[in-house]
């Protein structure tokens, strides 16, 4: 017979191993923490170590959403992009994201979205500047997936998200390359 104690215990053991799988609609790995700090070392490595920017502007569609033109800051680390930052303006508002990659390979996608006041109301996040919008953040291993966090989205449209930033991150790769 199990005693009240030891259900309380299995309870609890299950809760806790559980509890990441959980967490905001979000599929977790025990090894996610690990992963999501060896990417945040090599964006930083990325970042400090990024040269003098290439600056371009293009009505191209190389991101999913539709915009009215696209604005590119590209840095290099040995003669291969490293690091882009996009912005556009869409019907809605401001579209921004930075994009890391390390061997041609996306790495992670920080992504935010801030409102039009006409649009505002759509989004009840607010950001630093007090502006409602979105934002995400997307860890890649081997061009998949393994984390992300989010503000201001639910999990079904981070998801898709993921998937036309990764698309948007190869494009504008390919875009650069013949630059």
């Amino acid at each position: 017979m199990i005693r009240a104690d030891k259900i309380t215990k299995i309870t609890v053991s299950l809760f806790i191993l559980a509890f990441p799988f959980m967490v905001n609609g979000q599929e977790l790995s025990p090894g996610d923490s690990a992963i999501v700090k060896e990417i945040k070392a090599k964006t930083s490595q990325i970042y400090e170590n990024s040269v003098k920017p290439n600056f371009y502007l293009t009505n191209q569609k190389l991101q999913s959403d539709k915009n009215f033109g696209l604005s590119l800051v590209a840095f290099k680390i040995n003669d291969a992009v490293s690091r882009v930052i996009s912005s556009c303006f869409t019907k809605q508002g401001q579209l921004s994201t930075e994009y890391f990659f390390d061997d041609g390979k996306v790495i992670f996608i920080y992504q935010t979205f801030e409102y039009f006041d006409k649009y505002s109301a759509k989004g009840t996040w607010k950001n630093f500047k007090g502006l409602t919008g979105w934002e995400c953040r997307f860890y890649y291993l081997d061009d998949k997936l393994v984390h992300y966090e989010q503000n201001g989205l639910d999990a079904s449209q981070v998801v898709v998200k993921a998937k036309q930033n990764k698309s948007g991150a190869h494009n504008i790769l390919n875009y650069l390359a013949k630059k």
